[in-house]
Order: structure tokens, then sequence, then C-alpha cells
């Protein structure tokens, strides 16, 4: 070997020592800390508890059944006559959005045809009643007549006949002046109710047939709302028929705490519907034009609340902490978590009305979603100056 390669070779170990020496110094290193970092805390540090949000809960009294129902008429009749003729008169309460009083005038035809036809019936009349008594008196000649040996047995049954006839007549010219008298009264349109003009389309000079509308009205007194409760609803109150005489809020469905009016359950269906498997209600809104700006409008759709009295532990938490199988998780004054399974009565948007009977009153529910939370596990509650403190 020469001396050149022996010297190679002898560098070699030389470098190959010095690494193995780095290698263990470092070790050594390493392993002083962490037998330092455990003789001081005596234990390996174990890692943050998680920072979580929190919600309140609130015990509720009553809880709200919130569905939509549009505004209808309680009662609407067409503004027609029973008659034909041409509109001499279109009455001043007869006006788009106007409100009329029972018996009001809208409309009126030309009557001058109808007065010549009762006029016509009441003389058929005065001639009938001529015919009765001629008749009566001929049947009553013939019958003494007939006591005295004078007339025979058929012209007394003739007389008779004739009497009958007579009075025949006259009732029919008595049911046809009764008939021109309605029709006359007809000539005139009037409101059956106190009612509001929704719609006015009549003008003097046109000629209208029977039965031909010129408008609408509608009862004043009140309008109505029709809701479907779904099953769970019903499920809240137990029965539908309880329902009736109760009193409910109705709100704007663009702005749903503006309170447009108050009404009550008049009505119920107690089946179910099977094309929308709901039951129907009807909430009836009293005397809702009573002021120059209606509260509730015809055909607006809006919010209708109706309050369930609850007398078990019913609780409104954000929907954010109900987690999955019907489960939350309290945290406790000690920081840990509490599992509670519970029964959701009633979801809406973000918020749940749940019933539990392990759940404190005052208890803190659980909004963060958590990994894989478990039954005592610390949790640290976030605040306002947890969050300030991230922050920097």
């Amino acid at each position: 070997m020469s001396e050149d390669s022996k010297e190679n070779q002898s560098g070699t170990w030389l470098w190959l020592m010095a690494g193995l020496a780095a290698v263990l110094a470092g070790g050594g290193v390493y392993y002083w800390l962490l037998i330092a970092g455990a003789t001081e805390s005596g234990a390996p540090s174990a890692p943050a508890a998680p920072l979580v949000r929190v919600a309140q809960v609130e015990l509720l009294d009553e809880i709200e059944i919130r569905q939509t129902g549009f505004v209808n008429p309680q009662f609407a009749v067409d503004v027609a006559p029973d008659v034909t003729g041409r509109i001499v008169t279109v009455h001043d309460a007869f006006v788009l959005g106007a409100r009329v009083t029972e018996g009001a005038a809208l409309i009126s035809l030309r009557r001058d045809r109808f007065e010549a036809d009762l006029n016509q019936a009441e003389a058929a009349v005065d001639q009938g009643r001529a015919a009765v008594a001629q008749a009566t008196a001929a049947f009553n000649r013939q019958s003494e007549l007939a006591e005295s040996d004078f007339a025979s047995q058929a012209r007394l049954d003739e007389a008779s006949v004739g009497r009958e006839q007579a009075s025949a007549q006259l009732a029919l010219a008595i049911a046809n002046r009764r008939q021109a008298q309605l029709a006359l009264d007809d000539t005139v349109v009037t409101a059956p109710y106190e009612a509001v003009v929704i719609a006015a389309d009549a003008s003097e000079g046109q000629i209208i047939s029977a039965g031909m509308a010129v408008g609408r009205i509608v009862a004043a007194a009140a309008v109505e709302v029709s809701v479907g409760l779904t099953p769970s609803d019903v499920a809240l109150v137990g029965s539908v028929n309880a329902l009736i005489g109760t009193r409910v809020d109705l709100f704007a469905v663009d702005a749903p705490e503006r309170l447009l009016a108050s009404g009550t359950i008049t009505k119920v269906d107690p089946q179910i519907s099977a094309t929308t498997r709901t039951a129907n209600v009807v909430v009836e809104i009293r005397d809702p034009f009573s002021t120059q700006e209606a509260t509730v409008r015809l055909g607006e759709l809006v919010d209708v609340v109706i309050s369930v009295a609850r007398e078990d532990q019913t609780f409104s938490v954000p929907a954010a902490a109900l987690k999955t199988s019907g489960r939350l998780w309290e945290v406790t004054p000690d920081g840990t978590l509490r599992a509670h399974t519970v029964s959701v009565i009633n979801r809406r948007a973000d918020i749940a009305a749940i019933q539990s009977d392990t759940l404190p009153k005052d208890g803190r529910v659980l909004l963060t979603d958590l990994p894989a939370p478990f039954e005592g596990q610390s949790v640290r509650v976030d605040t306002p100056q947890d969050a300030a403190a991230g922050a920097d």
C-alpha cells in the first residue's frame, strides 16, 4: 500500500469519528432537555382545552307556531242587477275603495218599462178581483135557486167551477204583480251589508243584462286568513278544536317584527288534508278597514303567529346548538361538557324550541362544532378578552 493511500484512509476515519461524536452530543442534549422538562413539570404537558362559543338557554312559558296565509274577504258579492236594462245613475257611493253602508244604492237602471209592467199587473189584479166577485155572486144565486128546486145540479156545479177559476186567475194576477214589483225594485242595486268597493266598472247609459257584474264589494265587518297547520303543529296543541277562540297576531312577511293586526281563530278543520298534509284553521280579523290606512290588505301574504302555553321544561336555544342524534352539549360551570338528549318541538330559521328534563334552567350550551366531543371534556369559553388576546 502506498503512503498516499494510507493517508487518505486515515482522513476518512477521522471524519467518520467526528460525525459520530456530533450525533451523540446532539442526542445527549435532547435527552437532557427532556429530562429537565419532565423534572420541572412532573409529567409531559397536555394540549390546551379547545376554545368554544356558548349560548345561554331561555326557559319558555309558551312557544310560537308561525305559518303563512293570504288575507281573503269573509263575504264578497258581485254588483250585478237581476234584470236587464240601461244604467241611468251611478251613485256616489259606488267608487273604488269607498266604504258603503248596508242598503246604500250603487247603480240604478231605467224604470219606465218596469213601472208599466207593474201597472199592467195591478190592473190584472183588479180585473181578477172583479171576476171573483162576479163568479161568487153567480154561485150564490144558483145555490139559492137549487134550494128552491128552480136550478139543476149541473148549473150549480158550473157556477162553482167558474168561481174557482176566477179565484185561480186572481191568484195568478197577484203573483204577476209581485214579480213586477220585484223587477222594479231590482232596477236599483244596493249593498246587502256594510261593505268596501273593491271593483267598479259602470257608466251611465250602459246597457247591462241580468247577472252582468259591473263591480264587486266585500264585507267591511271582517276579513279572514286561512292557515294550514302541519302535523307537528297539531301535536303541540293536542287538538285543533282547542284553538277556537284563540287570539293570534299577524305580521308582515317582509318585516317579521311589524305587527299588522290581531285576530281570533273562529273555524277549524280537524282533518288532515290528503293533498297538503295540513289541518286548516281560519283566523277572523274584525273591522280591518276602520282606519284610513288599512292594517291588512286583501290578497296580502301574512305571517300568522299562534302562541301555545307550555307547562313542561321547554327552552329556546340557537339552532347551532343542536348536534347529531337530537343531542346538545351543556358547558358546565367547571368548564366540562355534559351531553343531553332533547326533543325538538319547533324550529325556524336560527332558533329552536326544545324540551328537556335534564337541562338546567340557567344552562349554557355549546355552539362550536368540535371534531369529537366527549363527556367530561374540558373546554375554554370564548370571551371578548379571549378574542382580543387571540388578535394580539
